[in-house]
């Protein structure tokens, strides 16, 4: 069971390949993450690492965001600045109005059981509609914010493939692999097979396509074809973040060929580095099971080298690949 898009020439003409990541949908993974932790009584779950309160109000995301399937854009991320070290810097909220009406009354046909209340009245609401605001907020602050900088330098190293091979081979040279076993080219018809299991003919009738990246989430496409802006995502080749470091963090094993290459401890610290981006070099140290000093002085030397960089969150130094290093770890991905 697939969803089939059908291309015309053009679709071919408008389909783009978006670099950066989507806030939102990044957001949408951490809270079914969140959400599956939460239902199984993790000690991970929200209610354990804030406490009570917070999972009283996490329930409200949970709400919107089940643990699979299709979720209502109910959540718009707008660029309130943009920097050519750390790109956009985002303001997350509720959407209103029509657009809220809208995907309100697809949720009533799309979900099998009632809806809550609260959904009912967000648009009636101001004060019901900026505590969901907040609380996305809250959500992209605590699990995301810290390690942004870094996944998009691993995200749009990543897309780099893509648009070279767009720009060199054509659409028809991209499309079979974006995500292999999952989402299948035959012209004209691409075939998405989403987690679902929905399937339906969409015919872009000369939009276009907008292909995202996406690091959390897992392999499985996601695509928007009741939307008139679509969107297929594709997954970002490459280690991606924990929700929270583990009580007794491990590092993760480096490649050989890396550690021939740099040294076994230099080596790993990068390997931290792309797997947590955004990591402290507090952080790292507990990783590779060195001293903070010795942590420190590694990282040191790899931003020097160009391979990683250093950005201040709060009070905080938060070390994130360059897109020379990202580069590195790619080329020695398994």
């Amino acid at each position: 069971m697939a969803i089939r898009v059908h291309f015309s020439g053009e679709d071919f003409a408008r389909t783009r390949i978006r670099q950066e990541l989507s806030p939102v949908l990044e957001l949408n993974s951490v809270v079914r993450e969140l959400h599956r932790r939460a239902a199984a009584g993790r000690a991970d779950g929200p209610a354990e690492q804030e406490g009570p309160r917070s999972a009283r109000r996490m329930q409200m995301l949970f709400d919107l965001i089940p643990q699979r399937g299709w979720t209502p854009e109910l959540i718009e991320a707008l660029p309130v600045r943009r920097s050519p070290a750390h790109g956009a810097v985002w303001e997350l909220r509720a959407v209103t109005g029509d657009r809220l009406l809208r995907e309100t009354e697809l949720m009533e046909r799309r979900r099998p059981r009632p809806l809550p209340g609260w959904i009912r009245r967000l648009g009636d609401d101001p004060g019901l509609a900026e505590e969901l605001s907040a609380l996305v907020r809250h959500t992209f602050e605590a699990f995301l914010a810290p390690r942004w900088h870094g996944l998009e330098t691993l995200t749009r190293t990543a897309q780099a493939t893509h648009t070279r091979r767009l720009a060199e081979e054509g659409l028809e040279a991209v499309l079979p692999r974006l995500n292999p076993g999952l989402i299948c080219w035959r012209p004209p018809v691409l075939e998405v097979r989403v987690g679902s299991g929905h399937a339906e003919d969409v015919h872009l009738d000369g939009r276009g396509l907008t292909i995202v990246p996406r690091v959390l989430g897992g392999t499985r496409p996601a695509l928007s074809p009741t939307d008139e802006r679509l969107w297929l995502t594709v997954p970002v080749a490459g280690p991606g973040p924990a929700l929270r470091p583990a009580a007794e963090p491990t590092a993760p094993r480096t490649p050989r060929a890396l550690a021939l290459l740099l040294g076994a401890t230099r080596a790993a610290v990068l390997w931290v580095i792309a797997h947590e981006p955004g990591s402290t070099t507090g952080e790292i140290a507990r990783q590779v099971n060195i001293a903070p000093s010795s942590a420190s002085e590694h990282a040191g030397v790899l931003r020097d080298a160009g391979l990683t960089v250093a950005h201040r969150h709060r009070n905080t130094v938060r070390h994130s690949l360059a897109p020379a290093g990202a580069a590195l770890v790619q080329a020695h991905l398994a």
